[in-house]
Parts: structure tokens; sequence; C-alpha cells
């Protein structure tokens, strides 16, 4: 015998605005609470509450145009996790309390701006909830956090990067962080960047220019100059800052061997070079090696050349590299060659995020001697929740054989 569909309870639209109403009143109290405590909330009058209810804030919704993402199965992906990013990515309130970006851009965004021109007298108690709020939108919190917002989603759009195409970005002009009235619909566009091409060892390659690009912004704002003495080069013919590009070459260098996106560091490059007077080099010969640093741990560095009107950054290598100041320390200590690190996984990140060399006492104890340790803080970043670690004796008694035999 067929079962019945169950059919779904009608409810009539004026009950579906009631309910509405009642759903909003309790995400609005828990913002509330989460922002200047309990015991607020309810003494806000109806009229005041409906009040908010008839200028409540859209939820935030993305947008995604197939120009930028062609496979309609990525595109659908792309939404998901972009909610759940809403959903679950949060921020600390002045009372120590998690609101939801979600929440951060809907029900607290409404109550800091009504209640910062909400009439005076509106109700009794209005003035005291008005004070308590009144640190959220005039001190610095609003806009660290706002900062913080676009920074942190716009993250996840490094892999959407194109040497080529361009830099993906938001278009965050609907907010309502920006536009009064604003849709909270968010879109994706692709920032071009500025290409050229220059003989480099005999061949013709592709260039790009480097500069900072405003997490919510889709211009570059401003364009990187550096002076040679910013590079640390003394008595330099040319005293005038000239402009600096990027090979492709040196981002996908970047991203085999630091497994972190090249996006990100076109990116935050370009923001470094744009806004930083001093950089840390080492000046070799024929190159310049530029220190890189994910947060506050250095990586590696970015070789940068002199081409007659501009500088040029050719590649990157990792801390453990032939070529850097550690790596050559490191060769010293176990007399490892390009082939034996290849070999071992340690040209890369992926031995440091794989294996406990930590937990290996002498083998750690080389790689820290090597100026290497602000490597094994740069593998936290990284997610290993899922990931079998595996025990680095393999790596210990090969590196034992290198440091007895010249031949390795």
């Amino acid at each position: 015998m067929a079962r019945r569909k169950v059919s779904k309870k009608y409810v009539s639209p004026a009950g579906n605005e009631i309910l509405a109403q009642k759903a909003f009143f309790e995400r609005l109290r828990i913002a509330l609470e989460k922002l200047i405590g309990a015991g607020y909330f309810e003494k806000i009058p109806k009229t005041t509450l409906l009040k908010c209810y008839n200028v409540r804030y859209p939820t935030v919704k993305i947008v995604v145009d197939h120009t930028i993402i062609v496979d309609e199965k990525e595109r659908k992906k792309y939404k998901e996790d972009f909610n759940n990013r809403l959903k679950t990515f949060q921020l600390k309130t002045m009372t120590g309390e998690s609101i939801s970006y979600a929440s951060f851009l809907t029900e607290v965004l409404l109550l800091i701006q009504v209640f910062n021109f909400l009439p005076e007298n509106e109700y009794k108690k209005e003035t005291d909830i008005k004070a308590l709020l009144k640190p959220y939108f005039e001190g610095e919190w609003y806009n660290r956090n706002v900062s913080e917002v676009y920074s942190n989603l716009n993250f996840y759009n490094y892999e959407y990067f194109d040497f080529y195409k361009g830099s993906v970005q938001f278009i965050l002009s609907e907010l309502r962080t920006i536009k009064p009235g604003g849709s909270n619909v968010l879109q994706l566009c692709r920032v071009p960047h500025q290409l050229a091409s220059e003989e480099i060892d005999h061949a013709i390659r592709p260039i790009s220019r480097l500069g900072y690009l405003p997490p919510n912004g889709t211009d570059w704002n401003k364009l990187a100059l550096i002076s040679a003495e910013q590079l640390g080069l003394e008595n330099f013919e040319i005293q005038e800052k000239l402009p600096i590009y990027i090979q492709h070459h040196a981002l996908r260098r970047y991203q085999e061997r630091s497994l972190s996106s090249m996006g990100l560091a076109f990116i935050h490059l370009g923001h470094i070079l744009v806004f930083a007077q001093n950089h840390t080099t080492v000046v070799r010969n024929s190159h310049i090696l530029l220190a890189y640093y994910a947060g506050r741990h250095k990586i590696g560095y970015f070789v940068v050349t002199h081409h007659l009107d501009k500088w040029i950054v050719r590649t990157f290598l990792l801390l453990t590299n032939e070529g850097t100041p550690e790596g050559e320390k490191l060769k010293e200590l176990t007399a490892i060659n390009k082939i034996d690190a290849q070999y071992l996984k340690i040209d890369t990140m992926e031995a440091f995020i794989n294996y406990d060399i930590e937990g290996n006492e002498k083998l750690f104890a080389i790689f820290k001697e090597a100026g290497c340790a602000s490597l094994f803080e740069y593998a936290k970043f990284f997610d290993r929740t899922n990931k079998q670690i595996k025990n680095a004796d393999f790596i210990s008694k090969y590196l034992s054989i290198a440091g007895d035999q010249d031949e390795y």
C-alpha cells in the first residue's frame, strides 16, 4: 500500500509574519546580550522592537558569476562554503562573548546603528542601552572587526587567482557596513593585473606589477615603488624608487614550496612592498634575497633582481632550500644536497606538516640551529586534524648517513 504524503500545515500570511517577528526578536535578544549582557532586551518596548523589525537587515547572500567560477557544481559548493563561513566564523564582543559573522552583519550591526541614531527619550531605559552600546560605534572595535570580516572572507578567494586573468575580490558595495539600505548581496569580480613582459635568461617572460589591493576594493589602490636602499643595496647607480614586478614562476615556486596559495602571496607581498619602508634582505652578487614572513614567522625568501627600469621577483626559496643562509647552514650541519632535500621532502613544507620532526629532539635541534625553527610554527597554520603524522626517525637516520658520508 502506497504511503500517503504528509501535507504541510497551512499557515496564513499573518501567521507567517508573527513567526518571522518572533524569530527576529530572539536573534536580536541573543545579539544584545552578547554585546552588553543580559536583562536589557526585556526593557525595550514592543513598539521599538517593531521599528527594528521593520528596518531589519537582510541576510547576507553571495552571487557567483559563471565567468568567475565556470563549473556549476563548484559555484554551488562555493556558495555553501561561504554560508557556512558566515555561520561558523566568529569575532569577540567587548563582554568576551562570541558572535558569528552572519549575526555581526545583520542583528549586531542593526543594534549598533539603530541605537546610535535612536531619538532621545524613545523610551525610559533607552539611555542605559545606548550608553552601553556607545563604545561599539564610537571606538575602534567596529572598524577593526569590519576589516577582519572582509579580510577573512576574502582569504578563500585567493584560490581562484589567475596570473593572467586577475585576482578575485568581493564587490562589497551593497553591504550595510558600507551602504545604508543596501541589499547585503555580495558579488565576485576579477580585478585585472598590470601585466608586462621582460627578457630574462634569453627568453621573454610574463611579469605582473605588485601593489596594494584592499580587501574591500576592486581597484589597485596603490602600486609598489621600491628603492635600492630599501632592498639593502648601498651606492647603487639608481637612487629613485622603481616599480617592482613578479614572475609567474616565482608564484608557482611559492605555492609548491610553502603549500600556500599563490594568490595569497601575490596580494600579501604587494601589500608589504607598498606600506613597509624597511625590508629584511640578504644581498648577493647577482640578486637580493627578500625575506618573506607568514604572520610573524619567516618561511623563506623571494629572489629579486634589477632590470633597467624595474625590479623583478624571480623565484621563491623556502628556508631549507639551497641559496638561502639557512639552507647553507643546514647543508653545513648535515652535508645534504638538493637531491637529498627533495627525497626527504624538506625542500617544501610537506615534511614539516606530515612528520613529527619536533618530537625528535636531535633532529629538531639541527633545524633550529640552522635557523629553520619558524617553519614549525608556520606548519601549525595547516589543518592536520585528519592527518596521520608520521614518525620522523626516517629523516633523522638519513641525515645521520648524510652527515657521515660526503657523497650525499
